[in-house]
């Protein structure tokens, strides 16, 4: 009697798609890392990750938005996609919106539903113009202190994942050191 090999056949579809999802992953931190070290320009270096960022997730916008030590606000740094000049050097207040949030307690947040949850700040997108729909930020941290958050909007297919929100936290290391 012979056995269905279609559940190992598929079992083994299964791992060579995680290998392979893993090279990519391994392969987009990697030539990211060598572009952080290419250069010892700061906007330089986030303006580059930032836009790998988006090319990478298919986003709809991302940034980087930094503490200023003195107010305790956080700026927006370098921004892609097609409101990135009006979020430019837009401030937010200590604590305001998710981005504000995540920069205050040095945790990420994935967020689905951006309209449905409590942090959401609309002014931004009052300003910009853009309709937040999904987002996931995370901490930028250098020695367990939050120094600014690292934020991507409304993927092209599908949502954020703790998959989405692991790799962004690896970059967000790499945003540190520069």
């Amino acid at each position: 009697m012979h056995e269905n090999p279609e559940p190992d056949l598929d079992l083994e579809e299964r791992q060579a798609r995680a290998m392979q999802e893993q090279v990519r992953e391994l392969t987009f931190l990697h030539e990211t890392s060598q572009m952080v070290s290419a250069t010892l320009d700061l906007d330089t270096v986030l303006q580059s990750l930032i836009a790998q960022v988006r090319d990478y997730f298919r986003v709809e916008a991302a940034s980087v938005a930094l503490l200023d030590e003195e107010t305790g606000e956080l700026v927006f740094r370098v921004a892609v996609g097609e409101a990135a000049e009006k979020v430019v050097g837009l401030r937010l207040a200590p604590g305001l919106g998710v981005a504000g949030w995540v920069a205050q307690t040095g945790r990420s947040a994935v967020v689905p539903e951006a309209r449905a949850d409590e942090r959401f700040y609309p002014g931004v997108d009052e300003r910009t113009g853009l309709c937040t729909r999904e987002l996931v930020a995370v901490p930028v941290k250098i020695e367990d202190r939050p120094i600014g958050v690292i934020e991507m909007l409304n993927p092209a297919t599908g949502a954020f994942d703790t998959d989405a929100q692991r790799l962004l936290l690896a970059l967000s290391g790499l945003a540190a050191a520069a």
